[in-house]
């Protein structure tokens, strides 16, 4: 019996640590870029990524089980910068949540699908 509560317990623990995201892409900020024209570009180890719009708002596709389109403000865009001067400045590692089954992003582009989490 003390078995098979051990193995219960174990399953219910693995089952509830499962994510909704199907990949988690981690790295050490290595460069961030505002570009003239405002746009805001990260290199966490997976080429050079667009993140948001500085001077205006964006949208971003986050895939269809994930929320969809997404606007991104200018002021959130602020506070993500933020973040990831941060992150960069303490050389914490940083994870960006996508709902693909890949962190292969193209460089210079918004990812797509966007990631609908950064955790920090």
């Amino acid at each position: 019996m003390k078995r098979l509560y051990h193995a219960l317990v174990c399953t219910l623990v693995l089952l509830t640590s499962s994510t909704a995201w199907a990949d988690e892409c981690t790295g050490t900020v290595q460069s961030v870029t505002v570009a003239p024209e405002g746009d805001f570009f990260v290199n966490f180890g997976y080429n050079r990524v667009r993140i948001c719009q500085l001077d205006g708002s964006v949208n971003v596709d986050r895939g269809s089980s994930n929320g969809g389109v997404a606007s991104i403000s200018a002021g959130r865009c602020a506070a993500l910068l933020s973040s990831f001067l941060t992150a960069r400045a303490s050389g914490k590692p940083i994870t960006a949540r996508v709902g693909s089954s890949s962190c292969a992003f193209v460089d210079g582009a918004y990812p797509n699908p966007y990631p609908f989490q950064f955790v920090f």
